[in-house]
């Protein structure tokens, strides 16, 4: 996601509707793949690989999160994850938000009185994200929008290994998709009966 479309969104006032709720959650998986984002190139992956690391991972939001704020620095880090108000957004997030946007895209809607939890459901994406941004500058004193040189990341030729970039503790790599030829040509066998009736 891009940055500016997440910095709008923490600067922004939500309009409650569900689409922009699941915005929010993209937002927030953004949020926290820049971190990601920054704590390796500190670490010293170049920009490309650090990129290709992201996209080829499952990276669970919060844990990743969490993982990456140590890995930049770990008593800042925990400085940031210690904050009250951060836990309970965690919490909240975790508990409440991601399970509403579950039933939202999966259309599992146990509780037909949504439009009246969307205000509520905004207010804590929306406040989550501007109090972590708000403590990542107040105790990094960077933002997740600095770019990493900001932060400190020097220019890097290195290559790191798979193995290395595992070692991280991302997350799971993400089994790439089917060949899109291979996926066409399966798809042309098929005999489908609804065509013959």
């Amino acid at each position: 996601m891009h940055l500016n479309y997440i910095k709008r969104i923490i600067e922004d006032s939500p309009e409650p509707n569900i689409n922009y709720f699941l915005k929010t959650h993209r937002a927030i998986q953004g949020y926290s793949n820049r971190i990601v984002f920054i704590a390796l190139r500190l670490h010293g992956l170049k920009y490309d690989q650090a990129r290709k690391a992201i996209n080829s991972r499952n990276l669970p939001v919060i844990g990743t999160l969490k993982n990456a704020l140590i890995k930049i620095d770990k008593e800042k880090g925990k400085q940031v994850l210690a904050k009250s108000s951060i836990n309970e957004s965690i919490s909240l997030y975790l508990t409440f938000t991601s399970r509403y946007r579950n039933m939202f895209v999966h259309s599992i809607l146990a509780d037909q009185n949504y439009d009246q939890l969307l205000p509520l459901l905004l207010r804590i994406n929306v406040n989550f994200l501007r109090e972590l941004e708000y403590y990542v500058k107040e105790i990094f004193g960077h933002s997740a929008f600095d770019g990493p040189r900001k932060w400190g990341a020097k220019k890097s030729s290195r290559v790191f290994s798979e193995e290395e970039i595992d070692f991280l503790d991302l997350g799971s790599r993400v089994k790439a998709p089917l060949d899109a030829e291979e996926a066409k040509h399966r798809f042309e066998q098929i005999n489908w009966d609804h065509k013959n009736n």
